[in-house]
């Protein structure tokens, strides 16, 4: 028989439950929904024997969430087993290297941040120009970063 995993409090996390008005408070006082104790009726009359019946009840975000979850975890275990390989910054040697360099091309957040720091360069230049030009005329809070 496979070993059976112990139940968790999905509030609070604790492992220590007791069965309090049939039923299952853990010992932080969180009530268990997912669990109901049942008295088997026989012919006899007899109440004697107890079964208890566990059901899972996920909403709409824990579903959301434990997908999320697992796709993150196919996602890192994808990394290990490929690394990063599409991941290359142009005029690395690694970029150089490749058989198809134009296919390595910075996309998504990586891409927003190369433009932004063009965009910095450009006018930095645009700064130290502009202040060469007008030498006597800037501030000298008119800096380059």
């Amino acid at each position: 028989m496979p070993p059976t995993r112990r139940r968790v409090c999905t509030v609070c996390g604790s492992r220590r439950f007791r069965l309090i008005a049939s039923q299952l408070v853990c010992y932080g006082g969180h009530i268990q929904r997912d669990f109901r104790v049942e008295a088997a009726q026989d012919d006899d009359g007899f109440d004697s024997q107890i079964t208890t019946r566990s059901r899972t009840y996920y909403s709409q975000s824990q579903r959301d969430t434990r997908r999320a979850e697992k796709q993150q975890r196919a996602r890192e275990k994808r990394r290990k087993v490929h690394g990063r390989s599409n991941q290359v910054f142009p005029g690395s040697t690694e970029h150089a290297s490749l058989p198809d360099p134009e296919a390595a091309l910075l996309q998504g957040p990586r891409a927003m941040f190369a433009m932004l720091e063009c965009y910095q360069l450009v006018l930095r230049k645009q700064v130290e120009s502009f202040r060469k030009y007008f030498h006597g005329v800037c501030p000298d809070a008119f800096e380059v970063c």
